[in-house]
């Protein structure tokens, strides 16, 4: 007798995190630029938000705001103010902002 294949979840559906979920990255990438290293401290020391799954080699689309117009050039999305994040570019997350500024916060003050 012959049997029905399960669904497979394609690999979206297997992704970690979820539209909405609050993230600090840090960029695992090198680019060549004068303002390269504005770009990785912002991204280290900003919240962003994931908005959409990607399913390219990219896992996650992370919106954020208030970007230095000197680093608008690296956020390809949504009128440059999201760009493409791998799981393993995302070094925090959380469904609550707070806990993510606290997190900063000791950071930034060494605490």
């Amino acid at each position: 007798m012959k049997y029905i294949k399960k669904f497979e979840k394609s690999n979206v559906d297997k992704l970690k995190y979820q539209i909405g979920d609050y993230v600090i990255c840090q960029e695992k990438g090198w680019l060549p630029s004068s303002n390269f290293l504005i770009f990785l401290d912002f991204i280290g020391n900003n919240i962003g938000q994931i908005v959409n799954k990607n399913t390219s080699v990219y896992d996650y689309i992370v919106k954020y705001e208030n970007i230095p117009k000197e680093i608008k050039d690296y956020f390809n999305h949504q009128n440059g103010t999201s760009r493409d994040m791998t799981e393993f570019e995302i070094i925090n997350h959380s469904k609550n902002k707070e806990k993510l500024e606290t997190i900063l916060n000791i950071k930034k003050f060494n605490i």
